[in-house]
């Protein structure tokens, strides 16, 4: 998803002819861009995530175009799954289709996924949360992504204590850039209490960089209910 194109409701977002294709080359085309968060997903993978080499299952949700299955195949390895889940069919259309993982992908919003409980290894949701905020809206998705998850979750959110998020506070309205306030960036205590209310733990989490860069990523684990 891409918060450049902030003057869109979200539900409305990256669903004209050529968002796809842009999503795909241009809005990511160098290489630090490409890397970052096929990074942090990796290092928390590592840190979190199931070992050895057994079939892994992942959903990976909103997928758009893809860019985040390559990383997953190195990361997890092994006979990997992948499911590509997106709001916009647009996105969908540019998902590369090459690649070791069997995969499929489906058109699904993330608030209403239609999969059973327990159905993937690892779920992965990037680029979504700080576009809603509203509570509401996020502890739906949260609670999507924990349900239908066996044990792991990894999403991205943004960091209200790095100095970007701090500057959007701080700007007055008229300096404010058109769309921001559809975007919100959380403390790392309310992000980990909502992630409770869905019914997980919160882990840990990774930064591209520290209180400078606003995009990063944690990890949570679904609890075991007996």
């Amino acid at each position: 998803m891409d918060p450049v194109r902030g003057d869109l409701d979200v539900s409305d977002r990256w669903r004209r002819d050529g968002d796809g294709a842009h999503y795909a080359g241009q809005r990511f085309r160098s290489s630090r861009a490409r890397e970052r968060d096929p990074r942090l997903v990796d290092q928390l993978l590592q840190r979190f995530g199931p070992s050895g080499p057994a079939q892994r299952t992942v959903l990976d949700v909103p997928c758009g175009a893809g860019r985040l299955k390559d990383g997953l195949e190195r990361s997890l390895g092994g006979a990997l799954r992948w499911t590509g889940a997106d709001a916009s069919e647009e996105m969908l259309t540019a998902v590369p289709r090459a690649g070791r993982a069997a995969a499929e992908t489906l058109r699904a919003d993330a608030a209403r996924l239609p999969f059973a409980d327990d159905t993937f290894d690892v779920v992965v949701c990037c680029r979504l949360l700080h576009h809603l905020p509203e509570a509401d809206a996020r502890q739906a998705v949260l609670n999507e992504l924990v349900r239908v998850s066996k044990d792991l979750v990894i999403a991205s959110y943004w960091d209200a204590s790095s100095y970007q998020a701090w500057r959007r506070r701080t700007r007055g309205p008229l300096r404010r850039r058109r769309g921001s306030e559809t975007r919100a960036a959380l403390t790392w205590e309310t992000l980990s209490a909502e992630v409770a209310a869905a019914g997980a733990t919160a882990l840990g989490r990774r930064f591209s960089l520290r209180y400078v860069s606003q995009q990063a990523f944690f990890a949570a684990r679904k609890r075991v209910i007996t």
